[in-house]
Protein backbone atom coordinates (compact mmCIF):
# COMPACT_ATOMS: atom_id res chain seq x y z
CA UNK A 1 0.00 0.00 0.00
CA UNK A 2 1.66 3.27 -1.26
CA UNK A 3 1.63 6.17 1.54
CA UNK A 4 -0.46 9.27 1.34
CA UNK A 5 1.94 12.43 0.71
CA UNK A 6 1.34 14.80 3.31
CA UNK A 7 0.62 18.27 2.04
CA UNK A 8 0.65 21.09 4.49
CA UNK A 9 3.01 24.34 3.69
CA UNK A 10 2.51 28.08 4.92
CA UNK A 11 3.47 30.95 3.30
CA UNK A 12 3.76 34.02 5.24
CA UNK A 13 3.64 37.60 4.00
CA UNK A 14 7.36 37.67 3.65
CA UNK A 15 7.03 35.39 0.71
CA UNK A 16 8.73 32.25 2.21
CA UNK A 17 6.82 29.39 1.78
CA UNK A 18 7.43 26.96 4.75
CA UNK A 19 7.71 22.96 5.45
CA UNK A 20 7.62 21.88 8.52
CA UNK A 21 8.40 18.10 9.58
CA UNK A 22 7.34 15.28 7.74
CA UNK A 23 5.84 17.53 5.20
CA UNK A 24 5.99 17.69 1.35
CA UNK A 25 4.98 20.03 -1.56
CA UNK A 26 3.92 19.26 -4.80
CA UNK A 27 5.55 22.24 -7.35
CA UNK A 28 4.39 23.25 -10.73
CA UNK A 29 6.39 25.86 -11.86
CA UNK A 30 4.93 28.38 -14.37
CA UNK A 31 4.38 30.38 -15.98
CA UNK A 32 7.37 31.87 -16.51
CA UNK A 33 10.80 29.80 -15.41
CA UNK A 34 11.77 30.73 -11.31
CA UNK A 35 14.70 30.14 -8.84
CA UNK A 36 14.24 28.28 -5.93
CA UNK A 37 16.53 29.78 -3.12
CA UNK A 38 16.20 28.05 0.60
CA UNK A 39 16.42 30.34 3.45
CA UNK A 40 16.68 27.92 6.15
CA UNK A 41 16.70 24.59 7.17
CA UNK A 42 17.53 21.57 4.44
CA UNK A 43 15.24 20.73 1.58
CA UNK A 44 14.80 17.85 -0.38
CA UNK A 45 13.57 18.25 -4.01
CA UNK A 46 12.79 15.16 -6.72
CA UNK A 47 11.25 15.58 -9.94
CA UNK A 48 9.30 13.44 -12.25
CA UNK A 49 11.12 10.38 -13.46
CA UNK A 50 10.54 8.29 -16.79
CA UNK A 51 10.78 4.39 -16.92
CA UNK A 52 14.15 5.17 -18.97
CA UNK A 53 15.15 8.01 -16.74
CA UNK A 54 14.97 7.62 -13.03
CA UNK A 55 13.97 11.23 -11.15
CA UNK A 56 17.12 13.41 -10.20
CA UNK A 57 17.41 14.07 -6.55
CA UNK A 58 18.51 17.66 -5.41
CA UNK A 59 19.47 18.28 -1.94
CA UNK A 60 19.54 22.25 -0.98
CA UNK A 61 20.89 23.97 2.36
CA UNK A 62 20.84 27.67 3.38
CA UNK A 63 21.32 29.88 0.46
CA UNK A 64 21.66 27.65 -2.47
CA UNK A 65 19.57 28.07 -5.45
CA UNK A 66 18.35 26.41 -8.31
CA UNK A 67 16.97 27.34 -11.59
CA UNK A 68 13.61 25.62 -12.07
CA UNK A 69 11.72 25.86 -16.00
CA UNK A 70 8.54 26.38 -16.99
CA UNK A 71 6.65 22.95 -16.75
CA UNK A 72 9.22 21.58 -14.13
CA UNK A 73 6.84 19.13 -11.85
CA UNK A 74 9.05 18.83 -8.18
CA UNK A 75 8.26 17.54 -4.87
CA UNK A 76 9.79 18.98 -1.74
CA UNK A 77 10.26 18.46 1.31
CA UNK A 78 12.18 19.75 4.79
CA UNK A 79 14.75 17.54 6.39
CA UNK A 80 13.57 18.23 8.79
CA UNK A 81 12.04 21.53 7.83
CA UNK A 82 12.92 24.04 5.33
CA UNK A 83 11.93 27.83 4.55
CA UNK A 84 12.46 28.85 0.67
CA UNK A 85 11.04 31.57 -1.67
CA UNK A 86 10.22 31.17 -5.44
CA UNK A 87 11.39 34.17 -7.66
CA UNK A 88 11.18 35.31 -10.92
CA UNK A 89 14.35 36.08 -12.18
CA UNK A 90 14.60 39.22 -14.39
CA UNK A 91 15.03 38.12 -17.56
CA UNK A 92 11.48 36.46 -17.49
CA UNK A 93 9.79 39.71 -16.53
CA UNK A 94 11.78 41.51 -19.47
CA UNK A 95 10.49 38.81 -22.18
CA UNK A 96 7.11 38.72 -20.73
CA UNK A 97 7.04 42.70 -21.15
CA UNK A 98 8.52 42.70 -24.88
CA UNK A 99 5.73 40.15 -25.98
CA UNK A 100 3.24 42.60 -24.24
CA UNK A 101 4.43 45.24 -25.52
CA UNK A 102 4.36 43.86 -29.20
Amino acid sequence: MEAPLMIYSQQSQSGLWHLGKGLALRLEIGPGPRHLRLCEGRLWLTGEGTPDAPPEDIWLRPGDVVALATGTRLVAEGWPRASFELVVPPQACASIARVNAA
